[in-house]
């Protein structure tokens, strides 16, 4: 059994009969007010997650803490509230 860091404080073991997964290739992210959500493997991994950030700040920015990312391409589109 071999054991690592993950470089978040979490253990990560390894053994028999745990198989190893490649990164996720990430396809979409969603990114609204109060939620982001995340679509990757074609659809086998999907990530939603409950946001409240300052309503000053409206930037977005991507964070890479376990090793290299490359991004092939990135469009981000500014939507209109559906709220009158």
């Amino acid at each position: 059994m071999s054991e690592g860091d993950s470089g978040d404080g979490f253990r990560v073991h390894r053994g028999d009969g745990f198989p190893e997964f490649p990164p996720p290739e990430f396809r979409e992210m969603l990114v609204a007010r109060t939620s982001i959500e995340i679509f990757a493997n074609d659809g086998q991994v999907y990530m939603p997650m409950g946001v409240i950030g300052p309503e000053s700040n409206k930037t977005l920015g991507l964070l890479a803490t376990a090793g290299p990312v490359k991004i092939e391409s990135l469009e981000v589109h500014r939507l209109r509230s559906i709220w009158p």
